[in-house]
């Protein structure tokens, strides 16, 4: 049986739980539980579930402390705050939150002050504010300076006189609960009250989320990898259809026949209140349940700095984890239906590339509308921001780099130019930059880095990857001071003395020499030299850097570090529409590499771009996977793992980067809708060639048979 300890009488909030409860349901009015077989969406999983009440019901002791209480309990109701509290002695972990929003709130009669709209105003007019004792918001708010401690009264006993007697007073509550209360069932007030919550003033808690105790997370792996997904549906299927489940709940509440009183229309307006306020409803990354860590370590900080006991070492990745949640699952119209940007984006959201105009750079021109303007001289393209075809109501412009910016690197040019809303940003070059111009990407339209070095496989046909090249002294020309090529000089992978730092960018002496390896773009370079660099005229041979072992997140999309939380509303919808940006174009490149080749046309500078090297890259980017989504399934997210390693490898080489900058400092998938990618899920590109040899030979161990049948 799946024990479920909730954290108030049965309710409305806690629809998802009970939605799950079959049936053949029993009520235990003593105990104040309801047990019936677990079902998902209508189909018996074969075990049972049992609901429990909590508040008065457990003696009002916190449901966290209550799990290691009563060692029964598979999941408890745990809320930010109180895991942060109990983390030393009942730690928990938070694994799918059925509430977006924290429901408490603070309410106030609106006819007695009209011109108080937030608890801030609240906190300047000095008015009286009720409350029961100990909150932990209310802790913060006054230690904050929001509300002053004078104003705070915390002997609110949970009755309605005074609110209604006195008239001119605040008073806290559920906005799911007490808005309705007041005004159908207190007839002696009988009115709309207005209110604020509590998440609104930046106190954002994951409030009733559920966790399980910290030690048997592992051990319970395998079940809750099947339950919290159930747990997610079930909490659309109530919202979608709470009829029978409200009913099951005010039975509930009937049969323990407390002072709590539940009415079947209580429960219906609860219900549409959580809908209609975001209280239960999609994260930014599409889903229903998840934690976002910046929210959860921004609720941290402020505990510590108004002085809370909570350890001090205590993060996100500590109490809650994302590791069973089903991205698929969520309320109809995923994270955010409306593309409307107007009021939440600048008015012209100005995205600055690496280099001039490119297929590499397909995503970005892809949302630039048919109303587009090239200014040659600044090599700027602007047009209205489309969102795979509809007008988002903003600009945007798309700006060359490299010459065009004076060579400078991106994440330097957006401190120098703080016009730029979104900028490319390398991961070691975040690294390197990090101490004078933080910046923090937010999704990356590449998986993998183009960058490679290639070969003449006529002239080395035994060379098949830049290890095999560092077993040799065939000179490698690069560009100076390229982060890769110090790192495989460090690690033995290269030696320094083949590595030759003196290419200028141009063909003659790869084609001259012969026996030479160079740099390049695996997007371009291999087109160049076998259909534009006529002398040569045929294939090259060569190994991605990312293949080699140094997987850098190349040209993700960035933003200035101390402006990430100001921007989150816009982010949360624009990084969506980047992503379905760089599907359409993968789907259908032929009318934006039509403009990329104006565009440079336009520049008119030693750059050139022709619909045959357009088509070649779109076609190279899927081929090997530069453009693919990551193995969540959706296209544009980061890997912590992957970033880490990178900044290992660059520390473990000498390079000075700060001792202590991790993937969680300098990337985000705060804002990446996971139902967004390119076709076939979390399926890598089939395309082999240039990163396998051009035969796969495959030994087995017998005579051809059914065995090896997938050889």
């Amino acid at each position: 049986t799946v024990v479920i300890q909730t954290d108030w009488f049965p309710e409305s909030e806690h629809g998802g739980m009970y939605e799950m409860v079959g049936d053949d349901y029993v009520i235990d009015g003593d105990n104040q539980t309801a047990t019936g077989s677990l079902m998902a969406s209508g189909v018996d999983t074969g075990v049972d579930v049992q609901v429990r009440a909590g508040g008065p019901a457990i003696g009002g002791q916190n449901t966290v402390a209550q799990m290691y209480t009563d060692t029964d309990i598979t999941l408890g109701y745990a809320d930010t705050d109180s895991i942060a509290f109990y983390w030393d002695d009942a730690p928990a972990i938070q694994v799918v939150t059925p509430l977006d929003k924290n429901p408490q709130m603070i309410m106030w009669d609106p006819e007695v002050y009209p011109d108080i709209h937030t608890i801030a105003d609240l906190g300047n007019a000095g008015v009286t504010v009720n409350v029961f004792a100990g909150g932990t918001y209310m802790e913060w708010l006054i230690a904050a300076g929001v509300l002053s401690n004078d104003q705070v009264d915390p002997s609110y006993d949970g009755s309605p006189a005074r609110f209604i007697a006195e008239g001119n007073i605040a008073q806290q509550g559920y906005a799911s609960s007490e808005p309705y209360e007041y005004k159908y069932k207190f007839t002696e007030y009988g009115k709309d009250v207005r209110l604020q919550l509590i998440h609104d003033t930046g106190f954002s808690v994951y409030k009733s989320a559920l966790a399980v105790r910290a030690d048997e997370i592992d051990e319970m792996a395998p079940c809750l990898e099947k339950l919290v997904p159930i747990v997610q549906q079930a909490q659309v299927d109530f919202i979608a259809d709470p009829g029978r489940t409200n009913a099951l709940i005010v039975e509930m509440v009937a049969t323990i026949d407390s002072w709590w009183q539940y009415t079947a229309e209580k429960a219906e307006w609860a219900t549409q209140f959580q809908a209609d306020s975001g209280l239960v409803s999609n994260g930014p990354n599409g889903a229903l349940g998840d934690f976002i860590d910046e929210r959860t370590n921004g609720v941290l900080a402020l505990m510590r700095d108004v002085g809370m006991d909570i350890p001090a070492g205590l993060s996100a990745s500590d109490i809650s984890t994302n590791r069973f949640i089903d991205y698929s699952i969520g309320l109809p119209g995923g994270a955010e239906a409306t593309v409307a940007l107007a009021g939440v984006c600048p008015s012209t959201v100005v995205i600055q590339t690496d280099w001039f105009p490119e297929s590499e750079h397909g995503g970005m021109y892809e949302m630039v509308g048919d109303d587009y303007v090239v200014d040659g001289d600044n090599q700027t393209m602007t047009g209205s921001l489309m969102a795979s075809g509809v007008d988002t109501g903003v600009d945007v412009q798309v700006r060359a780099g490299g010459p065009a910016i004076g060579y400078q690197n991106t994440v330097a040019q957006m401190y120098t130019d703080t016009d730029i809303t979104l900028a490319y940003a390398d991961t070691d070059s975040i690294a390197f930059f990090w101490d004078d111009a933080p910046v923090i990407q937010v999704v990356t339209p590449l998986d993998k880095n183009p960058q490679i070095l290639m070969w003449d496989p006529e002239v080395h046909p035994n060379i098949h990857t830049i290890a095999d090249l560092g077993e040799t002294d065939v000179t490698v020309s690069v560009f100076g001071g390229g982060t890769w090529t110090q790192l495989f000089i460090a690690e033995g992978v290269l030696s320094e003395d083949q590595v030759d730092p003196s290419y200028d960018g141009s063909p003659a002496r790869f084609i001259a020499e012969g026996n030479i390896a160079q740099q390049g773009y695996a997007s371009a370079e291999p087109w160049d030299y076998k259909h534009k660099y006529s002398e040569f005229g045929k294939d090259v041979r060569f190994q991605l850097v990312h293949d080699a072992g140094f997987e850098v997140y190349k040209s993700a999309l960035a933003v200035r570090a101390d402006e990430i939380d100001e921007m989150a509303p816009c982010l949360e919808k624009l990084v969506p529409i980047v992503q379905q940006a760089q599907v359409d174009f993968m789907a259908d490149p032929v009318r934006t590499n039509a403009m990329i080749i104006e565009m440079v046309e336009t520049i008119g500078s030693f750059w050139t771009y022709d619909e045959g090297i357009a088509a070649y890259s779109v076609q190279s980017q899927s081929d090997l996977g530069l453009v693919s989504n990551g193995p969540n399934g959706a296209l544009g997210d980061f890997i912590d793992e992957r970033t880490n390693a990178v900044l290992d490898q660059m520390r473990s080489a000498g390079m000075d980067i700060p001792a202590g900058l991790s993937a969680s400092d300098m990337s985000t998938n705060r804002f990446i809708d996971y139902n967004i990618g390119l076709p076939g899920g979390a399926e890598t590109a089939a395309g082999l060639a240039g990163v396998c040899p051009a035969t796969v030979v495959i030994q087995t161990d017998w005579f051809p048979e059914s065995e090896h049948g997938g050889m």
